[in-house]
């Protein structure tokens, strides 16, 4: 339970930065959204390394296609979180910034939440420790606290139009229509660096 209640003090320091955005920005806060995130990473590599007497074996095929989705889980959170939109803008710019609607972020207001309760599902299964599934459960139950506190409270004060794009994007669970408005985003975008790159060599 000490995993659990320090995983909390993760989101909480979330939600200071979060309110520092929105009103005064103050530059020494920033650091506490990184602060956060180590703090998380730390805690979940402890508990993956930890034995505990719930721990089974699971077999080389079995860990190998576990590990394989929980990577793929964790490289979709990491971009993103720091790479689908301009770190400069994300996390260092105040209050009043310009929402991304396309990409990763047309399939629904949240994705990351989506991709961090996958990591810890995956890694779990594939590591063999019940108790990982326990701390990343309770780990994802904060962080829908924290995305609903993002999504009623700061990103409305955060972002321009964030209101409309809560209209025509859903909250966390995709739908056909956000699969299809992020697949042609993403062609969109292939296309127009295609012909970036293109312009350039010519």
């Amino acid at each position: 339970m000490t995993y659990i209640g320090l995983g909390s003090l993760c989101f909480l320091l979330f939600i200071i930065y979060d309110l520092n955005q929105i009103h005064k920005n103050y530059k020494a806060v920033r650091p506490l959204f990184a602060a956060g995130c180590i703090t998380l990473c730390v805690l979940t590599v402890i508990v993956s390394v930890t034995a505990c007497e719930s721990d089974y074996q699971v077999s080389l095929p079995a860990v190998a296609v576990f590990f394989l989705l929980a990577g793929v889980q964790l490289f979709l959170l990491i971009y993103t979180l720091f790479f689908a939109v301009p770190f400069q803008e994300a996390y260092v710019a105040g209050s009043k910034q310009k929402i991304c609607t396309t990409g990763v972020y047309a399939l629904c207001r949240h994705p990351g939440a989506l991709f961090l309760a996958g990591f810890y599902l995956f890694l779990s299964l594939g590591l063999g420790k019940p108790f990982l599934l326990l701390t990343g459960t309770a780990y994802t139950g904060m962080n829908l606290l924290y995305i609903l506190f993002q999504d009623i409270y700061s990103f409305p004060r955060l972002f321009e139009g964030y209101d409309a794009y809560r209209k025509n994007t859903p909250f966390l669970i995709p739908n056909a229509a956000s699969l299809k408005k992020c697949i042609s985003s993403l062609k969109t975008y292939k296309m127009e660096k295609t012909a970036d790159k293109g312009g350039h060599e010519g």
